[in-house]
């Protein structure tokens, strides 16, 4: 994961927590949700695929996680990305509970 967007990500307020930064490569997503939410972090994942059906699933089985935040390009222009920062950064703590957003390079709405 890209160590400049895990910084922006901070500094603009999100408590996040990408997977490598856990020392606990190998895991299951699942594990890998589960830890990030029982010490009150954002994940941060590459994954998009899984952790959309993840957040699915434990939505409908009644779990609740600290959030997602699902990257889905590396590469994104300065300027959508400080839009998507401060839209991030604009919500209150509590609203990333049991959501995910996606950092991509499409505007914000599309």
């Amino acid at each position: 994961m890209n160590a400049g967007l895990v910084q922006a990500l901070r500094r603009a307020g999100v408590t996040v927590l990408s997977v490598s930064e856990t020392g606990r490569r190998g895991r299951s997503d699942e594990d890998q949700l589960a830890y990030a939410s029982s010490i009150g972090h954002v994940l941060l994942s590459a994954n998009q695929r899984d952790f959309v059906r993840l957040h699915t699933s434990w939505l409908m089985e009644g779990k609740s996680h600290a959030g997602i935040i699902s990257v889905t390009e590396q590469r994104i222009p300065v300027g959508l990305m400080r839009t998507k920062l401060l839209y991030i950064q604009r919500r209150p703590l509590t609203a990333m509970k049991d959501t995910i957003v996606f950092i991509d390079g499409r505007p914000l709405g599309e």
